[in-house]
């Protein structure tokens, strides 16, 4: 294929032609025409070659992970690529190309150089799929794209998917990781104190085959040595050391833009909420209230990261419930069954119904803490211009008939409602002067705890 560079040197050659014949000019010209035209037949040449005998294979190291801030400080999902090359010539300068589409229908491209693979030699690199921002993604093409030296003519073949083609890839929001400041006086804990650290009882309930992530110090041995694989202890779980982490999913509640976005620090601090708790070896539940309410139990990290099954969920979540938080909660009876300690309520909404669900909670005996993102003050950080101070009219949220001003104010008074229905309540602003949303959500979350 021409690039460019190609078309504009051909161009310059016929120049060189024309002036040649017009002016009956000396052979000079005649031959700088031909050297250019020997040029591009050598340069496409190289291209046509570049990948002959050239194979890549590919496959799915990491399909599960979270996302990174703009410091990449994360762990990203893999594609695992083996290459090979059959051919006489070594290869330089190859990229391979990989084409992903999210539920949204955007189409994300990533590409990787591949500096030199010599000839007859055979290559396996791991390559993180950085870029990727929060949410669930299908492969959907990838591509080797070869060039000759000066980059005149380029050309490019399809993988082929095979099993791949079904694969889908889950990309969570970043995890902000707040530390335990909770210190024993002497180290030593008793066992009933342990119990609650683990979210269970000192009751033993009988015996389980083993699953992976189990602890093995409560592997029961003589039930393992007759059964012939590891059997672990069943203790009554502690219901009520079980806290929940709940994001409300109000529609029309994405404040800001980029990284100052008020859905994504919602989902960040649902995240980083889950993880704080299960490193502390405490299991939670997650429910998500968004137009698909979800609920998923978290019983311990898998390999220091959050279990499959939660990750999902957060990467699936979206700003679009239009029903009632009761409504919605009435979609998960499971929740209507299970006492919680705790209930972690993380909202970016100005609705009463916020109001009304903590105070749903507190009738039951469970504590209330919530997480409220002003998104007045992240729609000011981005520098969209219906936040800006001169502007004067502000967007609104609508509840029913009543339509809130989406102001810093209004988040206050919000706060103050909450506290008034004896929730304790954190409020994550942004400021102007702020250079890192990690350090906001740090410090709200360390509050919250």
């Amino acid at each position: 294929m021409f690039t460019q560079r190609a078309a504009l040197l051909g161009f310059v050659a016929f120049c060189f032609y024309l002036i040649g014949v017009v002016n009956s000019l000396p052979s000079f010209y005649y031959v700088l025409t031909w050297l250019v035209i020997g040029v591009l037949g050598a340069s496409l040449g190289i291209a046509l070659l570049s990948l002959i005998g050239l194979k890549c294979d590919l496959k799915i190291a990491r399909a599960r992970a979270s996302a990174s801030f703009a410091s990449h400080d994360g762990a990203a999902p893999s594609l695992a690529a083996a290459l090979s090359n059959s051919g006489t010539l070594s290869k330089t300068s190859v990229v391979l190309e990989i084409a992903l589409r999210d539920d949204h229908n955007r189409l994300w491209l990533e590409r990787f150089l591949l500096a030199a693979i010599p000839s007859g030699a055979a290559i396996e690199a791991n390559l993180p799929l950085v870029q990727l921002k929060r949410g669930h993604y299908r492969l959907e093409e990838a591509r080797l794209r070869g060039s000759d030296v000066l980059g005149l003519f380029h050309t490019q073949k399809s993988l082929p998917w095979g099993e791949m083609a079904h694969q889908e890839i889950f990309v969570g929001p970043p995890i902000v990781r707040v530390e335990n400041r909770h210190h024993g006086g002497g180290g030593q804990r008793s066992g009933s104190q342990r119990a609650i650290q683990s979210g269970r009882s000192d009751e033993l309930r009988g015996t389980r085959p083993y699953a992976p992530g189990d602890d093995l110090r409560h592997v029961h041995w003589k039930s393992s040595a007759r059964a012939g694989d590891l059997v672990v202890k069943e203790f009554e779980q502690a219901g009520r050391d079980t806290p929940l982490v709940l994001w409300d999913g109000a529609a029309a509640t994405t404040w800001g833009a980029r990284e100052w976005d008020s859905t994504e620090w919602s989902l960040i601090g649902c995240a980083s909420l889950c993880q704080s708790l299960l490193a502390r070896g405490v299991p939670c539940d997650f429910a998500r209230l968004d137009a698909a309410p979800l609920l998923v139990e978290a019983r311990a990290l898998v390999g220091g990261e959050l279990p499959s099954p939660l990750t999902d969920a957060l990467a699936r979540a979206r700003a679009e419930r239009s029903i009632s938080l009761h409504e919605a909660l009435q979609q998960l009876p499971a929740l209507s069954t299970r006492f919680y300690s705790t209930v972690f309520l993380v909202s970016a909404s100005l609705s009463p119904d916020v109001m009304q669900n903590a105070q749903f909670w507190r009738q039951r005996g469970t504590r209330v803490r919530v997480l409220l993102v002003d998104g007045a003050s992240l729609g000011a950080r981005s520098g969209e211009r219906r936040f800006r101070k001169n502007n004067g009219r502000f967007p609104v949220q609508t509840e029913g008939a009543k339509s809130i001003a989406v102001r810093s104010d209004n988040y206050d008074e919000q706060a103050a409602q909450l506290r008034r229905h004896d929730a304790s309540v954190v409020q994550v602003r942004a400021k102007p002067t702020d250079q890192s949303p990690q350090t906001v959500l740090h410090a709200a979350l360390q509050e919250l705890f």
